[in-house]
């Protein structure tokens, strides 16, 4: 969905982090949860909460498991 997709581009607008890391950042192939408290945006290398306004960013796919568990979601 297009809204989604342009919710979580404005979500990491917001995210204060280096424009080098935002630009690997790839909203449009990642999977998008709409979940009762915020968004979960889950792509191959990070992760985008927008309750939380945080993202995570990893180099090892079984990182966003682990991520997932500590987070609560």
């Amino acid at each position: 969905n297009q809204a989604l997709i342009d919710r979580a581009k404005n979500l990491l607008r917001e995210i204060e982090a280096p424009e080098d890391i935002k630009g690997l950042i790839d909203i449009a192939s990642s999977e998008i949860y709409k979940l009762k408290n915020g968004l979960l945006i889950v792509g191959r290398n990070f992760l985008l909460d927008e309750r939380r306004k945080t993202l995570f960013v990893f180099n090892k796919p079984q990182a966003r498991e682990l991520i997932l568990k500590y987070i609560g979601r």
